[in-house]
């Protein structure tokens, strides 16, 4: 199986190889895999999160609130930034290795 989703490819086919347990949460390059997600209606707001992984410092957590925007997560270990970001522009000009997406309703990973 492919390690991160990039938009090439069928995104459900992706999405079958996980449990939807929350043990293993797909991964994700880009914008464009975020715009698939939230088109097959699983990314569901205020419940659906992203977690940006940089290769040199800690990772963010963020809370998606809308197609457009995601809330920085108040964790006790890799917080998002403080406030609402919009969500294309933080996957298309981000220097993190690649996004995972937790919470995803559980359609996401059946036929």
């Amino acid at each position: 199986m492919k390690r991160h989703y990039s938009g090439d490819g069928n995104i459900k086919d992706y999405l079958k190889g996980f449990s939807g347990t929350g043990r293993i949460d797909p991964s994700f390059q880009g914008y464009d895999a975020f715009k698939e997600l939230w088109a097959l209606g699983v990314m569901e707001p205020h419940i659906a999160a992203i977690r940006l992984y940089f290769n040199n410092r800690s990772d963010e957590h963020y809370v998606v609130v809308s197609s457009e925007y995601m809330a920085g997560a108040d964790l006790k270990k890799h917080s998002g930034k403080p406030g609402l970001h919009s969500i294309e522009e933080t996957l298309s000009d981000t220097d993190a290795s690649y996004w995972e997406a937790s919470d995803l309703d559980p359609k996401a990973f059946r036929d």
